[in-house]
């Protein structure tokens, strides 16, 4: 195995990951008492942990999480509350900001589910 630097992600369950060139991406998930809403990013090439700022400002986990070029596209999950959401968020690796969040203001409790 390698070490890694850096300020690593935190072990949670649920989180979405996706990776781009020489970066794996994190973001989200549960750790057991709490939802997650840092991203961060593993550069496979220094091995070198960063949490990245600005990124989006919701928490959740059970998201979908993909690359499209120098952006990430996160989609649906659940967020504070165990709302399930389909929120599309579009997050600029490069800038650091959220480009835009798609939002219905429909969520759907758990309760409706059952």
């Amino acid at each position: 195995t390698k070490s890694t630097t850096g300020y690593a992600a935190p072990g949670v369950e649920w989180g979405a990951s996706a990776s781009a060139g020489h970066y794996l991406y994190q973001y989200g998930g549960f750790d057991g008492s709490s939802h997650r809403g840092s991203l961060h990013h593993l550069n496979t090439a220094t091995s070198h942990w960063t949490e990245l700022p600005g990124g989006p400002a919701r928490k959740k986990f059970g998201c979908g999480m993909v690359t499209w070029g120098d952006r990430l596209v996160l989609f649906g999950g659940r967020a504070c509350g165990l709302k399930l959401t389909n929120e599309l968020h579009v997050f600029d690796t490069k800038t650091g900001k959220e480009l835009y969040l798609i939002t219905d203001p429909v969520v759907i409790s758990l309760t409706t589910c059952l």
